[in-house]
């Protein structure tokens, strides 16, 4: 077992693998650089997908993707909502304080891409991810139809419709034989909650009582007398409904492969990846959180997102397929989301910038190992550190919040539902990981956001996707 007293010799390693792993840079590669569809899948837990294990039908293209590309197994976002995760991954920053805006001083995917010569395209389902936070910066088209924006009609159905028409009119205004590459970055609204129920999958994922047979028991403890059996049902029936909600973003990511390669005649380089995951009534709410007077399990049990750090969601998907990505390649090595920038700019051979947080993964495809770093994620209210050495994860309330939330260590490889909490226990493995939390917020000191006045349209917006109290 690693002892990480100090986490310079981490950093050493995360050096080295930089040195393995540094993007080209020669300005002007011998080779074109290829289309990069970057498609990030909003609330997408990882274990709900094929290719992750899932035994239920939510993702047969991801699931030939992976075949043609390389996936890797232990993802962790950097944080469980949307606006802190984006900055994060669109950034390629660490953020150890609370912050929903672009860092000012520091690029982001758009700008970087632009400025290496690349057509750059967003179509974004989110309505938070706005030309008012700065979040087009770069692009030189922006789309957000997000529920919450203007145009709400930000279906993934709708999403690559608009998202094909872009690439129609980018190849259609450029000069034949001297085309610009395309990086467009999509992300779609399924299966952010409230989920729809998609009839047309019911019969491939229907209601499954069994998904749920376990949980009764297991949190009995936290009420007088036994939830409701028929709130139950109830779950299941949401639970289907958001693996329904994966299936329609699945089927319209291949509608829109399949239309980019027709439209070019040329394999891109497909990123699939998430914000964040799902919470789908597995954990124990926060206490103060909890309704203990509604015996239903959304009184006492978590879903959603956005309040606490629990893995099921910060574990997140990451599958690449395309130029330069060999087929059927697994990595487990834990990642994080911050080195999705990275990577992206090593496989399109683009210089990297200076500050980044995050290291290329490009070398693993070729096998070549991957250093072993603590992860990090960060919300509003919690911190969270995972020893990648032991598996060992540590959640701290963010101080100040001491009273609303208490702390966690879980086992991650033996206990990934956190069942069992080893903070008074293992004080030893506690006083580690304080440590290391401690020196990873040293190093990436964060801005925040936090107390900046919202304006009413952006409070609309929250309110349109469901966000209330620490949500935001």
């Amino acid at each position: 077992m690693a002892k990480p007293s100090s986490i310079l010799p981490i950093l050493a390693q995360a050096l080295l693998g930089l040195c393995a792993c540094s993007p080209s840079t020669d300005p002007n590669p011998a080779t074109p650089r290829p289309d990069v569809l970057f498609i990030v899948v909003d609330t997408l837990r990882a274990d709900r997908l094929e290719p992750y294990g899932y035994p239920r039908p939510t993702s047969p293209n991801l699931a030939a993707l992976a075949e043609r590309g390389a996936l890797f197994e232990d993802v962790t976002a950097q944080g469980s909502w949307t606006k802190t995760s984006m900055v994060s991954l669109l950034q390629s920053r660490i953020l150890t304080s609370y912050r929903d805006l672009p860092l000012e001083d520091a690029p982001i995917l758009g700008e970087i891409f632009k400025e290496a010569g690349y057509r750059t395209l967003a179509v974004v389902a989110n309505g938070l991810l706005s030309h008012r936070d700065r979040f087009d910066r770069g692009f030189d088209r922006f789309e957000n139809t997000g529920k919450g924006s203007e145009d709400a009609s930000g279906t993934a159905e709708n999403l690559t419709h608009i998202a094909l028409s872009l690439f129609d009119e980018a190849l259609t205004d450029e000069t034949a034989g001297t085309r610009s590459p395309i990086l467009a970055w999509l992300h779609l609204m399924e299966p952010h909650d409230p989920y729809e129920e998609h009839p047309e999958y019911a019969q491939e994922l229907p209601v499954d009582d069994g998904l749920l047979a376990s949980r009764p028991q297991r949190f009995e403890s936290l009420t007088q007398r036994k939830l409701r059996e028929g709130a139950w049902h109830r779950v299941a029936v949401q639970i289907a409904n958001y693996d329904r909600e994966v299936r329609a973003a699945d089927h319209w990511i291949g509608v829109l492969l399949d239309g980019v390669r027709s439209r070019t005649g040329a394999q891109p380089l497909v990123v699939v990846a998430a914000d964040h995951g799902e919470g789908l009534w597995e954990h124990a709410l926060p206490p103060e959180s909890r309704e203990p007077h509604r015996l239903t399990p959304s009184g006492v049990l978590q879903s959603g997102h956005g309040k606490v750090l629990t893995m099921n969601l910060v574990h997140t998907p990451l599958i690449l397929s395309g130029p330069g990505i060999p087929e059927g390649v697994r990595i487990d090595t834990p990642v994080m989301n911050v080195d999705l920038l990275p990577t992206l700019l090593d496989l399109c051979s683009i210089p990297a910038p200076p500050g980044l947080d995050g290291i290329s993964l490009a070398g693993s495809l070729q096998g070549r190992p991957l250093p072993r770093r603590p992860v990090y994620s960060h919300v509003l209210r919690e911190r969270a550190v995972r020893d990648t050495e032991s598996n060992w994860r540590l959640v701290l309330p963010v101080a100040g919040c001491e009273e609303v939330r208490f702390p966690h260590l879980h086992d991650a490889l033996n206990d990934p539902l956190e069942q069992e909490n080893a903070y008074e226990s293992r004080t030893d493995v506690v006083q580690r990981l304080q440590t290391l939390l401690e020196e990873v917020e040293a190093e990436h000191p964060t801005p925040t956001t936090l107390g900046w006045k919202r304006s009413q349209e952006e409070q609309r917006q929250m309110s349109a996707l469901g966000y209330t109290g620490d949500d935001g």
